[in-house]
């Protein structure tokens, strides 16, 4: 089974979300707790973007085709040791030919696929528009090492809307860099934690955040 779902509506869903992207385009950045089940290997993917470019469409689907079919069992078996389940959601970079090919042959493989339009494209999208929508910010400023953040935290439990912009983006601020931190990512995925952490909140309500420079580490 095979149902197109749209990313406004993806959390209506609590199913593991299968990204399948070449690794290279998953490491860089990807929707928050995805896995990643790669329909083509990054080598795989730059020579068909080659010969999409130098010989066209019809001649990059046939060497997909060509190249995926006889790894179909591996992805399968792939598949059954990262997904717990028969039911996941899907994408791909934009919806279009990599998330429906692994769409079906999960499909026939008893797999139901809730397929995101637009794939992530569209879920970028979506994250943009999330974090415009929050225009009453508070920006609390300080020298360093006066308590900021132990400020912001008190209030957090006291119900105000805090957004911790270090703790996100793996950054302890200019005092103490990435210290102690989780290796910093792309500026894309500090995009896509900032969008999962206001899921929560009133974009009408007042917001409020540390007094950052416009880099946070990288």
């Amino acid at each position: 089974m095979i149902k197109p779902i749209d990313v406004i509506d993806l959390d209506a869903y609590t199913w593991p979300i299968v990204d399948v992207r070449s690794p290279n385009e998953f490491d860089q950045d990807h929707i928050l707790g995805a896995i990643n089940l790669p329909l083509l290997n990054n080598e795989q993917r730059h020579l068909i973007g080659i010969t999409y470019k130098e010989k066209g469409k019809a001649e990059a689907i046939a060497l997909g085709h060509q190249l995926i079919d006889p790894q179909k069992q591996a992805i399968l078996d792939q598949a059954k040791r990262l997904i717990k389940g028969q039911n996941i959601r899907l994408y791909c970079a934009r919806g279009g030919l990599r998330s429906h090919k692994m769409a079906e042959f999960l499909s026939q493989n008893g797999y139901s696929v809730y397929l995101i339009k637009g794939g992530y494209k569209q879920f970028r999208n979506r994250v943009f528009s999330r974090l415009e929508a929050f225009k009453n910010i508070v920006v609390l400023s300080a020298y360093t090492g006066s308590g900021k953040t132990q400020i912001l935290n008190l209030m957090q439990k006291k119900g105000a809307q805090v957004l911790d912009l270090e703790t996100l983006a793996h950054h302890k601020g200019s005092a103490f860099g990435h210290l102690g931190m989780p290796t910093q990512e792309s500026s894309a995925q500090f995009h896509n934690a900032i969008y999962e952490a206001l899921k929560p909140y009133d974009p009408n309500q007042l917001l409020w955040v540390e007094n950052e420079s416009f880099i946070i580490g990288k």
